[in-house]
């Protein structure tokens, strides 16, 4: 592969993140919701007994003061609480509320609606085949992630 197909492939991939966020972002404020809250609602979602602070930041890739900043937002707003863990009093478990799902639920359908417009082009062996050239991808950028580590 030469390098400008690399390149390309790379550019590609940003511009499609960027673009498909900046549409995410637009209608997310559009309905009411703090864009930026979209990545711990994901995660949140997710886990049906809640999740630690120190897990949030590790799932959304947010530094410790940013998430703790959205955190703090989002349980003023009723969206979250915190609550301590039945297993290790130390440990704070941060859960959605109610409100919180409801809007978890509108941000789904956002993301469902621009995942939609996007794989609307393709067929559905075609679908298939870019999930598994992305996860190929990403697999390849683990390892050297991984390979860098050993190296130190």
């Amino acid at each position: 592969m030469d390098k400008n197909c690399e390149i390309s492939i790379s550019y590609m991939f940003h511009e499609i993140n960027k673009l498909f966020y900046e549409n995410i972002k637009n209608e997310t404020k559009m309905i009411g919701i703090n864009p930026t809250y979209r990545f711990i609602f994901m995660v949140l979602s997710q886990s049906k007994d809640g999740l630690t602070q120190s897990e949030i930041c590790d799932l959304v890739h947010l530094k410790k003061s940013s998430v703790s900043e959205l955190l703090h937002q989002m349980e003023s707003e009723k969206l979250i609480i915190r609550e301590k863990s039945n297993l290790d009093n130390r440990k704070t478990i941060v859960k959605l509320t109610c409100k919180g799902k409801a809007l978890d639920n509108k941000i789904k359908g956002v993301f469902k609606k621009y995942e939609l417009i996007m794989s609307s082009s393709l067929s559905n062996e075609e679908k298939e085949n870019l999930l598994s050239y992305i996860n190929r991808l990403k697999n390849a950028l683990k390892g050297g992630i991984e390979n860098d580590k050993t190296d130190i």
